[in-house]
């Protein structure tokens, strides 16, 4: 089956999951006793592994719902704390959720990216600061990860993008939207003190630099 195929045929799965369930476990075994979340998992990773092209980003962005989904499954949720194997699986899905998400703004074209922010792509990349949690190492790797995507999304949007065969402008209208979706997620101060509260375990000089310009366009906008 071709990869175009693979997409098309997944498509449905994931906007009917998600849109019956509401990621909550009592109503996803209310709907289905036989919900299998390893299912879920192997249809996510399948799905990263066909998105590093422009095309395929383009149909997911195109396909109805199907980018709404993959941004609502960043926050999958299915054991909440009572089986460490369904936990470390919801842990899996959110976090190639999010993946794929970085993927698709990472090879989407002008479209895909103004689809990633209408379906609130903005505040996926705040919640994975805002949401870290498990060990301490782990937490110093995801805040060092969301910190720089975060830059790199905002870099894009505002200094457009001229490589990778991918090529656009300067989105600025674009960018008022993400900073609405940023401050939706809290006063930009509360932002700025979970960053910096976070963020002092951080020992990469490269995680600590993004801080830094995080802060700086926090403080930025706050001045607008």
């Amino acid at each position: 089956m071709k990869d175009h195929n693979i997409i098309l045929h997944l498509a449905p799965f994931f906007v009917q999951f998600v849109s019956q369930s509401h990621l909550n476990k009592k109503i996803i075994q209310q709907q289905s006793d036989s919900f299998d979340q390893s299912f879920l998992s192997s249809s996510i990773n399948l799905i990263h592994n066909l998105i590093n092209n422009t095309e395929a980003c383009r149909q997911i962005a195109n396909t109805p719902n199907f980018l709404n989904s993959l941004i609502k499954l960043t926050q999958f949720n299915f054991n909440n704390g009572t089986n460490k194997e369904e936990d470390n699986q919801s842990l899996q899905i959110r976090n190639k959720s999010r993946s794929c998400l970085d993927i698709i703004h990472t090879y989407g074209d002008e479209q895909v990216q103004v689809e990633l922010v209408t379906n609130g792509y903005p505040r996926v990349l705040v919640n994975v600061i805002n949401t870290a949690g498990g060990s301490e190492q782990q937490d110093d790797w995801e805040i060092k990860q969301g910190l720089e995507s975060i830059i790199k999304f905002i870099y894009v949007i505002l200094e457009g993008r001229y490589n990778r065969g991918r090529p656009f402008p300067p989105q600025p209208v674009l960018f008022k939207s993400c900073q609405e979706q940023f401050e939706d997620e809290g006063e930009n101060e509360e932002i700025e003190a979970q960053l910096v509260n976070k963020g002092k375990r951080l020992l990469k000089g490269q995680a600590n630099l993004a801080k830094e310009m995080i802060l700086n366009i926090f403080i930025e906008m706050s001045n607008t």
